[in-house]
């Protein structure tokens, strides 16, 4: 089990994915720049019930599984006003979790597995070639790479990163996301996210 601090996000993350975030809350402050001193993930879960911004007297509930996030860059705008970009590592199961007056989430987590290479099935290729088509069309139009919403190597033949990047690019709800997440299987995962991909 790790023990970590928490980020609630709406959308969530991915392994790879980029996240840019703007920390303005205090119970956030100092632990971001606590991890990016120290070099040290916080873990990004999504949230079953609340706002991202603490609200009076609001609940907030957390799913079940996350993803780790290691700080890339941080900058101080102002003094209570950091920009912050991480990158999507490790997935977890969430354990105990308690959250502290100041609001700041803490949890002990296990960390899963990476998801092991899996080819692409022919019946699911169109998945991976709308996804490189759309990474060229970026390329056309001059996007800076580092503007793309991954970070690492492309694996266009890979099921579970072609599914991670389809969950991060499509319009889908938290629960969507999340139950894609809990699928075991890479190929399974990728089925399931192809048939939300036809549907748009």
């Amino acid at each position: 089990m790790t023990d970590l601090p928490l980020f609630p996000l709406s959308q969530g993350l991915l392994p790879q994915g980029l996240l840019n975030l703007q920390i303005f809350e205090v119970r956030y402050l100092t632990m971001v720049r606590q991890c990016h001193q120290q070099g040290t993930p916080f873990g990004v879960v999504m949230l079953a019930q609340g706002q991202e911004v603490r609200q009076a007297a609001a609940t907030e509930r957390l799913m079940s599984h996350g993803c780790l996030a290691h700080v890339l860059t941080l900058e101080a705008i102002q003094p209570t006003l950091l920009r912050v970009q991480c990158v999507g590592g490790q997935r977890f199961r969430l354990g105990d979790h308690a959250q502290a007056v100041n609001g700041l989430w803490r949890a002990s987590v296990s960390l899963l597995p990476d998801d092991a290479a899996t080819a692409v099935p022919a019946q699911l290729q169109f998945a991976a070639d709308q996804l490189r088509e759309l990474s060229e069309q970026w390329l056309a139009r001059g996007v800076d790479p580092e503007l793309w919403p991954w970070r690492g190597d492309a694996a266009f033949g890979d099921c579970a990163w072609v599914a991670h990047r389809w969950l991060e690019l499509l319009p889908l709800s938290p629960a969507q996301k999340h139950s894609a997440m809990l699928e075991v299987d890479p190929a399974q995962r990728l089925h399931q996210v192809a048939a939300w991909l036809k549907s748009f």
